[in-house]
């Protein structure tokens, strides 16, 4: 069979391809079908394997849309405000606030831009950083140095762990791709593009 090293270069993941490979070994993705399901989600997540940090690089009107309601966000005035001042000021009103500490243990000022999506699977969140961090190195590191999940190798560890760490394996053995989609960022966001890239990794591994 070919390796997930070979299907991941193929599918322009670049530099994280032999990365890619490892972190299945490591954390039992084993399956031709899993690991299908596994790198189309990095890629749609990571744009094509050329993002580890969300991009936010919203319009007033696209963060209107993709955030009505959002700590308070409901008119296009405020979201001009809003994209005026960064993406840092953008990762603040979408991730900090009251939504931020409920949702994503963003508890302290600032935690909103300081943890946006980073890795290939974008984890966001001081709560999901801390509990990567403690997962992989037993105390708080990736959360004092969160540039540490744009680098090697902890781009491609988050994402292999976070995989297994919410279950998204369940639905992507049953090929079930909806069901896959929500466990990675959930809901079904870019789901057109995510069955391209699936499409593209069963033919590569030859399974289609």
């Amino acid at each position: 069979m070919v390796s997930t090293e070979v299907v991941a270069a193929a599918m322009g993941a670049g530099k994280y391809a032999q990365a890619l490979e490892e972190a299945c070994i490591r954390f039992g993705i084993v399956t031709a079908l899993e690991k299908s399901h596994f790198l189309a989600h990095m890629a749609v997540e990571s744009q094509g394997f050329t993002r580890v940090r969300e991009n936010l690089g919203y319009s007033a009107q696209r963060l209107l849309e993709v955030f009505p309601g959002r700590n308070g966000l409901k008119t296009l005035a405020q979201a001009k405000v809003i994209v005026a001042g960064g993406r840092d000021a953008i990762a603040e009103a979408i991730y900090g606030g009251a939504w931020g500490a409920k949702n994503l243990g963003n508890t302290q000022p600032g935690d909103g831009a300081r943890f946006p999506g980073l890795s290939l699977i974008h984890l966001t969140g001081r709560a999901n950083v801390t509990a990567y961090s403690q997962a992989m190195y037993g105390d708080d590191r990736v959360v004092r140095e969160p540039g540490l999940l744009e680098k090697l190798p902890d781009a491609v560890l988050a994402a292999g762990w976070y995989w297994i760490w919410r279950g998204c394996g369940e639905p992507a053995r049953r090929d079930d791709l909806e069901g896959s989609t929500r466990k990675v960022n959930g809901g079904l966001n870019g789901l057109a593009d995510r069955a391209i890239k699936l499409a593209q990794a069963k033919k590569l591994f030859g399974i289609a």
